[in-house]
């Protein structure tokens, strides 16, 4: 009888791929903003090609393309703080 393979705490097989998808999903859209003057000549038909991912896997992470707007939105903004933090912490030293 087969037995299951001990949760070791990491990430799961699943975690570890849908984690891959979102980043190549929002790797795409920022490559096609850094390319477009603005974000309404991009389509969802534009990220799915460049991320090489299907429509479905699109929209299983994703309702829209605001929503991808606004999770790269969010790492920007989290790059930004972590750059001022290391900056200030430099500063402080």
């Amino acid at each position: 009888m087969p037995t299951a393979e001990p949760n070791t705490g990491g990430p799961s097989k699943r975690e570890l791929q849908r984690a891959a998808s979102v980043r190549r999903i929002v790797t795409a859209a920022e490559d096609l903003l850094s390319e477009s003057d603005r974000f309404s000549e991009i389509s969802v038909e534009q990220v799915i090609a460049r991320a090489q991912i299907s429509r479905s896997t699109f929209y299983s992470y994703f309702d829209d393309l605001g929503h991808l707007l606004r999770v790269v939105g969010q790492g920007v903004v989290g790059e930004v703080v972590q750059s001022a933090r290391r900056w200030m912490d430099l500063d402080g030293a």
